[in-house]
């Protein structure tokens, strides 16, 4: 019997370069507290200390152990070449494995997470993970009725401060989230 990877095997990576500039400072004024290294103490005369111009990475290998079971992992880098090498760079590991039981699925994940303070805008970066100068993990778990076309997914997210700092403080996080689809099988 042949094995097609296609159908046990998916992987998908893309790299991507990035530029932020001239972001109001509005923007680095409500960066500061979730954790970019900014300059200046009033909204309208903050600016960030570094430039953001670096890479990507996204990388997500997808197992599919049997027509029922899948496993998915992804690793996200991101390296923002104008910040120092101690303060510019963001990583993600995550893993989530999927059991199909005909009209439920029932999807499990974990993430473990490092958000250096400038790998990128803290106020554009998910809520869940506290902005930058982070790290932490995740625990979720999602629910997917398929013939009602209703999706629960509920998590809970640890970020803990890499290098303190006056302004921030640890966070927890607790979501719980319904979703609507229109493809109904």
């Amino acid at each position: 019997m042949a094995i097609k990877p296609t159908k046990w095997a998916l992987f998908k990576s893309n790299i991507n370069q990035f530029q932020f500039q001239d972001l109001p400072s509005v923007v680095a004024f409500r960066s500061n507290r979730l954790g970019n290294s900014v300059i200046g103490t009033d909204p309208s005369e903050s600016f960030f200390r570094y430039e953001f111009q670096g890479v990507s990475f996204v990388n997500e290998l997808s197992l599919r152990y049997h027509k029922r079971l899948r496993q998915n992992f992804g690793v996200i880098v991101i390296d923002n070449q104008e910040a120092p090498t101690d303060r510019g760079r963001t990583q993600k590991l995550e893993t989530s494995i999927s059991i199909d039981f005909a009209d439920v699925v029932i999807t499990p994940k974990f993430a473990r997470f490092y958000s250096e303070s400038d790998s990128a805008p803290a106020f554009y970066s998910a809520f869940e993970y506290g902005g930058a100068n982070r790290e932490g993990e995740m625990i979720g778990l999602a629910l997917n009725f398929k013939r009602l076309g209703v999706k629960v997914k509920a998590a809970v997210v640890q970020a803990r401060e890499i290098e303190d700092d006056p302004l921030q403080n640890d966070v927890n996080t607790y979501s719980l989230a319904l979703e609507f689809n229109d493809d109904i099988f």
